[in-house]
């Protein structure tokens, strides 16, 4: 559909957790204008005990920028990464080859009268459409149904490729591009959005997210799907999962 271009991409956010297991760096990105919603989180690999910190500044001071979008954005964090890459590799670094920042992204830009998706590692879109909620963006099934990781104009590449993908979730699994994107949603009036990540939502059925979503206030809406995570991961007994960090960000498509 035609995204009316004098709109704002009104959003409601919420992000909660234990302190001490919350996310080394988190950028939540609403443009001035703002044309751009971008979650970026990273939590710092148990292992190695870092953070991309040169990642996280570099999107930020991108994304702060009225002339950059989403190309800039994949500009600045491969930019970024080309450094990360140097060091994690580093053969005299115990444990540095294999292991990925576990980062998660996703982001919604408005490019004149529509709307485009782009997505990493663990990060999560959801759409609501007549109380019905379906998944745009997240797992192997959705991750092979877009395109290629590129931006503007040529693709990624291989080098650059095989950065994004090692750091941002890829660890040693052959052939999975992290970065997807841009593409344009397939969006209708009325629809609502959901912007998170894997960790989040990880024991929610589309149920619990049907029925956060349909409340009609969007930041409390965005504290319903993280606390209902919260709540299912709590109550689960399963000595391998625990509350970690939720980050839910709600926009509504007007």
């Amino acid at each position: 559909m035609a995204y009316r271009e004098d709109r704002r991409l009104e959003i409601g956010h919420h992000a909660e957790g234990r302190d001490d297991l919350a996310p080394r760096a988190c950028v939540l990105v609403e443009r001035a204008d703002p044309r751009l919603v971008a979650l970026v989180t990273h939590h710092p690999d148990p292992i190695l005990g870092v953070a991309p910190i040169e990642l996280i500044e570099r999107v930020a001071r991108a994304s702060a920028s009225d002339r950059h979008g989403l190309s800039a954005l994949f500009a600045a964090i491969d930019d970024a990464l080309a450094g990360l890459m140097a060091r994690i590799t580093d053969p005299e670094e115990e444990f540095a080859v294999g292991w990925s920042f576990g980062a998660h992204a996703v982001a919604v830009e408005r490019v004149g009268p529509r709307l485009y998706l782009a997505g990493a590692g663990n990060g999560r879109l959801y759409r609501l459409r007549s109380g019905r909620v379906s998944t745009v963006f997240g797992g192997q099934t959705v991750f092979a149904s877009l395109p290629r990781g590129s931006y503007d104009p040529a693709e990624l590449a291989d080098t650059v490729e095989k950065m994004v993908t090692f750091v941002l979730g890829g660890g040693r699994r052959p052939g999975q591009v992290a970065w997807h994107g841009p593409v344009e949603l397939q969006v209708e009036t009325g629809d609502r959005l959901l912007l998170t990540t894997y960790r989040t939502v990880q024991r929610l059925t589309s149920e619990d997210l049907q029925d956060s979503l349909q409340i009609d206030d969007r930041g409390a809406a965005a504290r319903a799907v993280v606390r209902r995570g919260r709540a299912k991961v709590e109550s689960a007994a399963d000595p391998q999962l625990w509350w970690t960090w939720g980050e839910a960000v709600v926009l509504d498509v007007g």
